[in-house]
C-alpha cells in the first residue's frame, strides 16, 4: 500500500494484532545444518511505550492465536520456537535479538540494541555460520556485540531441533491508536 508495495499490518484495539508467517518451516539454526541468512525491512508507525509489541525473525509450526506468537498482554514471546528480533508493549524505541526454545524461558542476546524512530525504516538480519556454529545480529547493517554459539539440535537451550518459517506480527497494548507495522520485504536463505 506505499513505498512499492509495502505489507501494512494495522490495529486500533488494545490486545489484538496481526501475524503473517510462513506455514512451511524449511529452516533449522542447528550445528551441521547449513549456515543460514535472514533480512527484513519493517517501519512501525507508533513508538511510544505501550503502544505496540513485534516479532520479526523465524517460528516453528505452532498454530497462531491470539497468544501466539505475543501474548497480547504484554507483548512477550509465547511459548513457542522463535529466533529473531523482539519488541516488548513496555518498550519505546528499544528492541531486543531474542530465541526462545518451546517450554523454556526465552532468551535476549542482545538487550535494547536496536533504536525505532516512528515511521522510519529499519533493517533487521541475523547469519548463522556453520564455520564457527555462532548466530549473529544485525541491525541496518550493523553487527550487535553478543553473539549465540548453536548447540546441534538439543533443543533444551536454543530450538536447534525444530524447523523454522519465515514470522512477523504486532500486537498493540493499553496506549492502543491507530498502530501500524510495514514490512515490505523479507527474505531467508540456507
Amino acid at each position: 500500500a506505499n513505498d512499492s508495495g509495502a505489507l501494512i499490518m494495522a490495529e486500533t484495539t488494545t490486545q489484538e494484532g496481526f501475524i503473517l508467517r510462513d506455514v512451511v518451516a524449511p529452516f533449522q539454526i542447528s550445528s551441521g545444518v547449513g549456515s543460514l541468512w535472514f533480512e527484513c525491512r519493517i517501519k512501525p508507525l507508533l513508538i511510544a511505550t505501550n503502544e505496540m509489541a513485534f516479532v520479526a525473525g523465524l517460528m516453528d509450526t505452532t498454530a497462531a492465536s491470539a497468544t501466539i506468537p505475543l501474548t497480547m498482554t504484554t507483548g512477550a514471546i509465547a511459548d513457542c520456537n522463535f529466533v529473531g528480533f523482539h519488541k516488548p508493549v513496555a518498550n519505546t524505541t528499544a528492541f531486543d535479538t531474542s530465541y526462545k526454545a518451546n517450554g523454556v524461558t526465552a532468551v535476549e542476546v542482545n538487550s535494547d540494541v536496536g533504536t525505532l524512530a516512528a515511521a522510519t525504516w529499519i533493517k533487521l538480519g541475523m547469519k548463522f555460520d556453520t564455520a564457527t556454529n555462532v548466530l549473529s545480529f544485525y541491525i541496518n547493517g550493523v553487527k550487535q556485540a553478543s553473539t549465540k554459539t548453536i548447540p546441534n539440535a538439543t533443543g533444551t537451550d536454543f530450538p536447534a531441533d525444530v524447523a523454522l518459517g519465515l514470522v512477523v506480527g504486532m500486537c498493540v497494548g493499553s496506549a492502543a491508536s491507530d498502530n501500524e507495522l510495514h514490512i515490505d520485504w523479507w527474505e531467508c536463505v540456507q
